[in-house]
């Protein structure tokens, strides 16, 4: 019921451009995600973990 009302008080409407920037942002740091789990393989996790035999990378597409 309150999602109605907002919607026809005009509570959260977006120009069509804003949106369409929107969802390419959100479609470009999925892709920047993607990237970075299949760059880092293994090492990549949700969250933070450090392990022993982690090594520093300093060439090639990450350094």
């Amino acid at each position: 019921m309150l999602i109605i009302v907002l919607g026809l008080a005009g509570v959260g409407l977006m120009p069509v451009g804003v949106r369409w920037i929107g969802l390419a942002m959100m479609a470009a740091g999925l892709g920047l995600r993607a990237w970075g789990m299949s760059v880092l393989g293994r090492f990549y996790t949700r969250t933070l973990h450090v392990t022993g035999d982690q090594r520093v990378v300093t060439a090639g597409r990450i350094g």
